[in-house]
Parts: C-alpha cells; structure tokens; sequence
C-alpha cells in the first residue's frame, strides 16, 4: 500500500500541472479572439460611417446644383424650401459635417442677397423675362425694333406686291402685243381672198441657216391664199419693202420644204381652190427697221396693196 501511495501522488501533480497550462493557454486564445472581433466591428462601424459620410456628402453635392439652378432662375421660395429640405436631412443624420452645414449656410446667404437685388429691380421697372432681369430700356427697345421690322416687312410685301402688279401688266400688255401681232389680217381683192398671218425674225428655217448669221435674219411671213374668182387667176406676186421702199424679193426656196413656199405650188389657182404657206425673205441689218408685205393683184396688175408687219421672235413661230 506504501507503494502505491508512493506511485500515484507525483502523476496527480503533473495532471494539475497541465490542466492549469491548458486553462491558461485557453484564456489566452479567448482574449486574442475577443480582440479580434472587438477590432473587426471597430473597423465595420469606421466602414459605415465613411460610407454614410460619403453619401451625405453626394445628397447635399446633388442639392446644391439643384438649388443654385432654382435659384438661377429667380424661384427663391422653391430654392430656400429645397435649402429646408437639405437641413432636415443633415439634422436627421447621426453624423455631422462641418463643411457641409457651411456650404449650406453660404448658399442660403447667397439666396438672400439675391431676392434682395431682384426685389429692387423689380421695384425699378425690371421685369423677369424666361430667367432673365429685363429693364424697361431693353423692353423698349426690343418693341421699337419689333416695330421697325414688322414696318420694313410690310413695305417689302408692299413692293412686292406692286412689282407683281406691274409684271402681271406689262405680261399681260406682252400677251396682248403678242396676241395682236398673231392676229391675221384679212384682204379681199376682187377675185382673191387673202390673210396676213404673224411674221418672225429666224436665223434658219428647215435646216437652212442664213449666210452671214451675225448680220442677217430671215423674216417668215404665214399667208393664206384662196381664189373666189370664177376662172383660173395667177398668184399674187408678193413682195417685201422697207421704210425707204426698197423692195426685197422672196428667197431661193429651193432647199427648202415645199410647204415653206407658195410658188412651189404652182404659179396659178383654180376657182375655190387655195394655198397655205410661209414666204420667206433674206434681210440685212434688220434691225429697228420696219417692214410692209408689198402684194400685188397679178403679174400684170398696176395696183398694189401694203400690210405693215410687227415681226415676232422666232420661238413664237409653231
């Protein structure tokens, strides 16, 4: 039993020994754990609190452009009500900035001074015109210049208007003078009836150019032939004079289309029977001169007949 005593008392020591190690070491590790989660939610509150700052600091970021903009266009009311409405955020928030209830207070004086300066211009005749101070001045201004314009667009439309006026006259005199001139002119001679019709200035006919284009034109003449006599009579012999009677006889139509020309068709016409045509007559220096169609009863007739002719350009001729 002595020995038993003898053997089991120094095993129960080192068994106290290494517990008490064990407590120790425990104890240890839970304060070393207890220190780290203190430190981690240290660092989440320091977390939150720079991101509740950072988004207090974009809220009042965003109403300050909002208010200068309010306050831009001389809605002070709605910019001091937007001004309470950022107050009551700030003072809603657990964190306070320094900074930013001082950009605030200096938008709000800066408001104030302006209602004061606009209230006195609007005391002095201003009026608030789409966001701007306008001055009485100005008003007058634009209105003289309103005036000015709205005189200058009617004197313009009042020219116009006659410039109208006087183009639809002399187009309408041209239409009549063209018109006139068309107008055939009717010769009943015995036993012949014959019209007269329009006359033109051209530089060819059917292909056919005068020879000196610079200084020549042909003078086309539209004539309508008829015999009412009972018998066979010859053509009139149809001439061309000027205003110094010099006489012009009728062009070499040779190398013209037969229809251009009367005397291709025959030198005589029965009774009842007709021709239409186109004489034409080689000219000079044409121009400012006047012209008559000189006609004569027949080859052999002593009397003779004269119709003026008021030549038109050729574009007019079908």
């Amino acid at each position: 039993m002595k020995i038993e005593s003898e053997v089991t008392g120094p095993s129960s020591a080192a068994q106290e020994r290494n517990t008490t190690v064990l407590l120790g070491a425990f104890a240890i590790l839970l304060v070393i754990a207890m220190a780290i989660v203190g430190i981690g939610i240290a660092s989440s509150k320091s977390l939150g609190r720079e991101a509740e700052c950072r988004d207090l600091t974009q809220y009042v970021d965003q109403q300050m452009r909002l208010i200068q903009k309010t306050a831009a266009c001389y809605a002070f009311d709605d910019a001091s009500q937007q001004i309470t409405t950022t107050w009551e955020r700030l003072d809603a928030s657990k964190i306070q900035i320094p900074e930013l209830r001082s950009r605030l207070d200096l938008e709000a004086s800066r408001i104030k001074s302006m209602r004061e300066f606009v209230q006195e211009k609007l005391q002095d005749g201003y009026v608030i015109e789409r966001g701007v101070l306008v001055s009485q001045v100005e008003i007058q201004r634009r209105i003289d210049e309103a005036e000015r314009q709205e005189r200058e667009y009617l004197e313009a439309a009042a020219k116009r208007k006659a410039e109208r006026e006087e183009w639809e006259r002399k187009k309408a005199k041209y239409d009549n003078e063209v018109n006139r001139r068309k107008r055939p002119i009717e010769l009943v001679h015995d036993d012949w009836y014959l019209e007269v019709g329009p006359s033109f200035w051209c530089e060819s006919v059917a292909g056919y150019t005068v020879k000196q284009p610079a200084t020549h034109r042909f003078l086309i003449v539209k004539v309508y032939v008829r015999n009412d006599g009972k018998r066979r009579h010859e053509l009139p012999a149809i001439k061309l004079i000027d205003e110094d009677d010099a006489v012009y006889e009728r062009t070499d139509l040779a190398k013209y289309k037969e229809q251009l020309d009367l005397g291709l068709l025959g030198p005589t016409l029965n009774p009842h029977d007709y021709i239409r045509g186109r004489v034409v007559f080689e000219v000079a220096h044409p121009k400012g001169r006047r012209f008559r169609l000189l006609i004569n009863e027949g080859v052999f007739a002593t009397e003779s007949t004269t119709v003026k002719l008021f030549p038109l350009p050729c574009k007019f001729m079908n």
